[in-house]
C-alpha cells in the first residue's frame, strides 16, 4: 500500500510541474501566448497524469478490496 502512495504523491507532483510554471509566466507582465505545439505537449502529458492516477486509484481500491 506504502508503494500506491507514494506513487500516488508523485503523480500529483506532476499534475502541478506540467501546468503550474507555463501558467505562471502566462500571467507575468509581458508573458507570451503559448504555441500550439507547447499546448499539445502540455495536454498530451496533462491527460497522461490524469490517465495514470486513474488507473492507480483503481488498483489501489481493488488491493483494497482483496484485503477485506
Amino acid at each position: 500500500m506504502y508503494l500506491f502512495l507514494s506513487n500516488l504523491s508523485i503523480l500529483d507532483i506532476g499534475f502541478v510541474n506540467i501546468t503550474f510554471p507555463k501558467m505562471l509566466e502566462g500571467l507575468l507582465p509581458g508573458g507570451k501566448t503559448i504555441s500550439l505545439l507547447a499546448c499539445l505537449a502540455q495536454s498530451y502529458l496533462f491527460f497522461l497524469e490524469g490517465v495514470s492516477n486513474f488507473l492507480l486509484l483503481a488498483f489501489m481500491s481493488f488491493d483494497r478490496y482483496v484485503a477485506i
